[in-house]
């Protein structure tokens, strides 16, 4: 996990070293927006993080997360180069249990996000609610954050859409967004049920 990092080539060089074997990573800061845009520009690849599940991003001050932080969360990343020769049946079914890993965006693998006290921008908005895999998240944090019926909307759509035996999303935490000042309590909470009757809405 890193917590801070007041120098982005200090994050690269701890990537580089267990970015394989990192599992959750937190990117906490008070200035998040000053501090992510420049660390966007070193960030490795996706497939240098094989393992993680788990991300939480939060700012101690209203901070808006950057275009380039959300394009790289819902990007899929290049292979990168194999040695060539031959390899064996054990190297073919490794590489093809690797394969969805290698094809797949971070933010596709995640079961567990949060995002606290940040902005993003309407399109980074819906960027990130298409790109979420359903059959995979399982917490979806975004306390403090202008998430609004808009993007409440698009979320229960991707829910609707999906088979329901597929969705792994169990929690919401929508406390102190702007969502809250959207609709009533009640009516919000029987809308969200509704469509996700498994849902547990924490923040109302």
């Amino acid at each position: 996990m890193l917590e801070q990092a007041s120098q982005p080539e200090k994050a690269l060089l701890l990537f580089g070293r267990y970015g394989e074997r990192l599992n959750r990573l937190t990117l906490a800061s008070n200035s998040l927006e000053k501090w992510l845009l420049p660390f966007t520009q070193v960030l490795p690849t996706a497939n240098s993080f094989p393992r993680l599940n788990i991300l939480y991003v939060s700012s101690g001050k209203k901070s808006q997360v950057p275009h380039e932080f959300v394009q790289w969360l819902v990007t899929v990343a290049p292979d990168r180069p194999q040695p060539s020769g031959s390899t064996s049946s054990e190297d073919t079914c490794t590489e093809t249990s690797q394969q969805a890993i290698k094809t797949s965006t971070i933010l596709a693998r995640l079961r567990i996000l949060l995002l606290y006290n940040v902005t993003l921008q309407p399109q980074d908005w819906e960027l990130l609610i298409k790109a979420i895999d359903l059959s995979v998240l399982e917490d979806l944090h975004l306390h403090s954050t202008n998430f609004s019926s808009t993007q409440l909307d698009l979320l229960l759509e991707r829910i609707a859409a999906a088979d329901a035996k597929s969705v792994s999303l169990k929690l919401l935490q929508i406390g102190s967004t702007e969502l809250l000042v959207d609709a009533e309590r009640p009516a919000l909470q029987t809308r969200i049920l509704k469509a996700a009757p498994q849902m547990i809405i924490v923040g109302l």
